[in-house]
């Protein structure tokens, strides 16, 4: 979900910071960057030189950080992240969501052959998510 702060575009930016994480389910954000898609569409609206700056993190919880601390102004991240910044940012920042940006599927591999299910796991075999509590992953294994 690309999400960005709910403010009124008073003013004209001419810098926009975007954070995303690493991986294929950030393409978009590699080909506008590859592209200048937001530098060329900014200049065709009469918007004037405007420059962005690419900025790969490891978690969406990093990205979301990033973005509450106006370190970023867009950025990339899951839908339970989303709706947590959704949430909590109502009626102060109001975050809002721009564009679903994909859907993958989800895969679970291990190195031990004993595993065949998830049934299969006991309290010693740790599963490793990119964030607890909040993750696509960690949801669906709940």
């Amino acid at each position: 979900m690309g999400l960005a702060p709910g403010v009124a575009a008073n003013t004209e930016a001419t810098q926009v910071r975007f954070a995303r994480q690493l991986g294929l389910g950030y393409l978009q954000f590699y080909v506008m960057q590859d592209k200048q898609i937001v530098e060329r569409r900014a200049e065709q609206q009469g918007l004037g030189k405007v420059t962005t700056v690419y900025s790969g993190m490891g978690t969406p919880t990093a990205i979301s950080d990033a973005l509450l601390s106006g370190n970023v102004d867009v950025i990339g991240v899951g839908l339970p992240s989303f709706l947590t910044l959704w949430d909590k940012t109502r009626g102060n920042m109001n975050v809002r969501g721009i564009v679903a940006m994909n859907r993958q599927p989800a895969f679970l591999n291990t190195r031990n052959p004993n595993i065949k299910s998830l049934r299969d796991f006991t309290d010693k075999d740790r599963i490793a998510l990119p964030a607890p509590k909040v993750s696509v992953q960690a949801i669906m294994l709940k």
